[in-house]
């Protein structure tokens, strides 16, 4: 007798697929926000100048609207994401856990601080009415003391994530606890387990972008050319074994070890991201590990470590609001499926779709077809619909691929049986996805 659901093997129905796929998104008008912040902060514990100062940010700033969204695989999810205003800016932030969620959890939550306090300690900022020339010694120095301050932020974190879990683990905590006692527990798994973090500090027209593992950020700029759309301008790049310049890197590092630091693309033939915070088997020398657990599991090769760091590689972009339109950060589950030229396409066609675009397009009888999958309101999530929505077809009782050219399947159909696969199998196919989108 029919239950009246649908049958496993066919997917997930549209209500279900859309319930999944949204109920983690939001949208976020900071303009539009601004009084009520302003006044909230007021009857907090800041100052009145603290809360004007702050408002100030939230009317003069470039941020005019962010997306957010998150999609699990693992259960639970791995991922983080932060979106924090400071006195002088705006900070967002992906974080991808891997071991499981309790590093990314710490570092997500305490990053920003450790940023923000950093950053408290400099000098103000140039007004926003008198913005130095990007050429200009005091624009440079800003830049320069900026950098500073984000790269000690994350070392700093990182530092007493692994130190913190090593003292209480060897000394034990104040109250007497020992390593094995649940309360030091929450403290050893984050360091044992790890995460790679994207960071974007927008500060006036002045975007920092600090970046340790292989999560991306891209900027969508308009092109000049006539036929106009966007171009993607890449703000980081993949700090894994695959990448020319951390293999070198790790290599003078590591010297006698040039063949097994890195095997097949992974630290020690292991890890893929080659910098993360956490992570401590492969930060902690070899008799540390033996005295805190009974058989670490080593790697072979383990001979002078650490093999991995916290150290982000920082990059500026001086935002031209007039070209620069969007900034997209993602954890790779994101772009194992589109790549950064697609991943601004879909968000261009989407501020298109939406009327977000400034000016607004010249009207068009027959405005051009798109590919992507519109229908959502959020800009993340837009995103992470139409990447899954190009997955193979699989089967979701066995998990096998069916087809990866199938005719007959629409996108829909596919994203359908791609969410309908249920962990950890379905680990096999998709990762955690977790996307912010910055518009200017």
């Amino acid at each position: 007798m029919s239950t009246g659901r649908r049958s496993h093997h066919l997917g997930l129905s549209p209500i279900d697929v859309n319930r999944l796929l949204r109920e983690n998104q939001t949208v976020t008008l900071p303009r539009a926000d601004a009084a009520a912040m302003e006044q909230s902060l007021r009857d907090g514990s800041r100052s009145r100048s603290a809360a004007a100062g702050l408002k100030k940010v939230l009317l003069e700033g470039l941020a005019v609207r962010y997306d957010t969204n998150e999609l699990s695989s693992n259960d639970p999810i791995e991922d983080r994401h932060c979106e924090v205003l400071t006195q002088h800016g705006f900070l967002f932030g992906v974080f991808d856990g891997h071991g499981g969620s309790e590093c990314a959890e710490v570092v997500s939550t305490l990053l920003p601080s450790y940023i923000t306090l950093e950053l408290d300690s400099l000098p103000p900022p140039p007004s926003t009415t008198d913005q130095p020339l990007e050429s200009s010694d005091a624009h440079q120095a800003r830049v320069t003391a900026v950098h500073s301050a984000i790269q000690s932020a994350f070392t700093r974190l990182d530092d007493d994530i692994t130190n913190l879990a090593l003292d209480m683990s060897i000394w034990g905590a104040a109250d007497g606890s020992t390593a094995q006692s649940t309360n030091l527990v929450p403290h050893i798994r984050a360091a044992l387990a790890g995460s790679c973090a994207l960071v974007a500090y927008l500060e006036g027209h002045d975007l920092h972008v600090a970046c340790v593992g292989d999560s991306r950020a891209v900027v969508g700029r308009t092109r000049k050319s006539a036929g106009g759309g966007v171009e993607a301008i890449a703000l980081t790049e993949d700090q894994t074994g695959r990448n020319p310049k951390e293999l070198q890197r790790m290599k003078e590092d590591h010297p006698g070890e040039e063949s097994t630091v890195i095997m097949n693309g992974r630290v020690l033939g292991r890890l893929m991201p080659t910098r993360a915070f956490g992570d401590t088997m492969y930060k902690w020398p070899a008799h540390v590990q033996k005295a805190i657990m009974r058989n670490p599991n080593l790697p072979k090769a383990f001979l002078t470590p650490p093999y991995v760091n916290a150290r982000p590689v920082i990059t500026h972009r001086r935002i031209d609001p007039s070209r620069d339109r969007f900034l997209v950060l993602a954890t790779d589950g994101l772009f194992d499926e589109l790549d950064s030229s697609s991943v601004v396409d879909v968000v261009d066609k989407f501020m298109a779709a939406r009327g977000l675009l400034t000016p607004p397009p010249t009207p068009s009888p027959s405005p051009p077809a798109s590919d992507w999958n519109l229908s959502d309101a959020c800009a993340a999530t837009s995103l992470v619909r139409n990447a899954l929505g190009g997955q193979p077809i699989l089967d979701a009782t066995s998990g096998r691929v069916v087809s990866a050219t199938a005719r007959d399947l629409s996108p829909e159909e596919r994203l359908a049986r791609v969410l309908a696969i249920p962990p950890p199998h379905s680990r096999s196919f998709r990762d955690d996805v977790t996307v912010t989108v910055v518009f200017f």
